[in-house]
């Protein structure tokens, strides 16, 4: 269908209607400023803000023939099933100037409408269409809406709202069930890490309590003796080429005080580890020991370091 758009002309003539319409002085005069601005709107093209004044200037002062403009906003916007709506309040509300064309804009528009015939679950739930909210009286029955996907917000007091889309084709009627999640009921837990075992009073057994430290300790014993034992032989094996440097002839004294500060290098990170691991052990030991009787734990010395074993 070819789109429906009046000229000026058309839109100006109702506005000398107003003063034959029974309302205030102040209203008439400021509904007639709402409709000449959404005259021009109209004019440019700003179909929106053009149909925001002339329900304005209709509210003020309700007049028949404005009725036919705000329906012919609505058509340009493609809000087909207000469209027809406005344009079927003109007819029988006695709207007479246009009416031929009307009858044939409706006709057109019966085509681009379907129907939602929506069920909420919630007890006083509100309806939005399309950001439009639903009158009241009108939920519960069937309601005619554009063609196309449509959004639908539902929303009650003690209830989580919702958001639907939903897809209408011309003359289809689509049934909707709309099921609201009450704010009392408990959403499903995301999964939880494992927690220590508590004991009977509640608190954390001493088994879990202290198992994990022990472990620890004895793991960084074992990381200790092992890097102790690594900076160990490349300290014998520095010291070796330091030897073999010195002893040969003639001797090279860079080479010499290169292999004498490696050797003297891995010598204190030697001692210094070599510590450290001294250190873990006895911290290690004091914890083992200081276990209640039910955990078990092993230690002895290996050729690699020592080896620490046990349950807890």
């Amino acid at each position: 269908m070819k789109r429906t758009r009046l000229g000026l002309p058309a839109l100006l003539v109702p506005a000398l209607l107003f003063l034959a319409t029974p309302a205030h002085a102040d209203d008439k005069k400021s509904a007639g400023a709402h409709f000449q601005r959404a005259v021009t709107l109209y004019g440019e093209a700003d179909y929106g803000a053009a149909l925001v004044e002339f329900k304005q200037a209709y509210q003020l002062s309700p007049n028949v023939n404005v009725l036919y403009n705000i329906a012919q906003a609505q058509f340009q916007l493609q809000r087909y099933a207000q469209a027809l709506s406005t344009f079927e309040q003109y007819l029988s509300e006695g709207g007479e100037g246009h009416r031929g064309e009307v009858l044939e804009v409706v006709a057109t528009l019966q085509s681009r409408v379907g129907r939602l015939d929506i069920h909420v679950n919630a007890p006083g739930a509100e309806l939005q269409i399309d950001d439009e909210e639903v009158p009241a009286k009108r939920l519960g029955k069937p309601l005619t809406v554009s063609v196309g996907r449509r959004k639908l917000v539902a929303s009650a007091k003690g209830y989580h709202p919702k958001t639907q889309w939903v897809d209408v084709a011309a003359g289809e009627s689509v049934n909707v069930d709309v099921r609201l999640d009450s704010l009392e009921q408990t959403p499903v837990a995301a999964p939880k890490e494992p927690v220590p075992a508590l004991a009977k009073n509640g608190e954390t057994s001493p088994r879990e309590s202290q198992g994990g430290p022990v472990l620890l300790g004895w793991t960084a014993t074992g990381v200790l003796a092992a890097a102790t034992a690594v900076t160990g032989f490349l300290a014998i094996k520095s010291a070796s080429d330091l030897k073999s440097a010195r002893d040969a002839y003639p001797g090279d004294k860079s080479d010499i005080d290169s292999k004498a500060s490696k050797a003297t290098t891995f010598a204190v990170t030697t001692d210094v580890l070599g510590g450290l691991t001294l250190i873990a052990a006895g911290v290690s030991l004091y914890w083992t020991l200081t276990l209640p009787s039910k955990n078990e734990a092993k230690v002895s010395v290996a050729p690699t370091g020592i080896r620490f074993s046990g349950s807890f």
